[in-house]
């Protein structure tokens, strides 16, 4: 276990192991999940006039181990696209437009989202049956049928 680092600065209080696990004095530190599925923990600052602070394990276990970065240069990947191992061995520096490559048929869209409130079958079907201002099968009439917004309907029309 080594002292953790993050963004620049040592929190000599707390350890951070290889696979990511924090300690305070021996005590394992409770992770929680950010809204990206990364885990981290809050630290509250004892100056009252500083915000808690979210550290990214991932981050922070890349930086204990292996040396600070330029984060406006540089991203952390984990090699097995698991936002959850945190292990070393799975973290490596990668420059941001190598990161974007990597993960640029990551991002699931339309029908195929997991929140999706259309089908292809939905899709399919306003693609074959809009008509422009039509009283039945135009925009407003379309996302009343589906329940879903003028928005989603044009994203569907122009194929996003």
């Amino acid at each position: 276990m080594v002292i953790l680092k993050y963004k620049g600065v040592e929190y000599n209080n707390l350890k951070i192991s290889e696979d990511g696990r924090i300690f305070n004095n021996k005590r394992e530190l409770k992770t929680s999940t950010s809204s990206n599925g990364r885990l981290g923990i809050v630290i509250k600052p004892k100056d009252l006039d500083y915000k808690p602070i979210f550290i990214s394990v991932h981050l922070a276990n890349y930086e204990s181990h292996k040396g600070s970065f330029d984060s406006s240069k540089f991203h952390v990947h984990h090699i097995d696209k698991n936002p959850l191992n945190n292990h070393i061995e799975n973290l490596m520096l990668l420059t941001i437009d190598e990161h974007i490559e990597i993960h640029k048929n990551d991002i699931v869209k339309g029908y195929e989202h997991k929140n999706s409130k259309l089908t292809k079958e939905d899709v399919d079907f306003i693609r074959k049956n809009y008509i422009q201002r039509h009283p039945e099968f135009g925009r407003e009439p379309l996302a009343k049928m589906f329940k879903v917004s003028l928005g989603t309907i044009k994203n569907v029309l122009s194929k996003k």
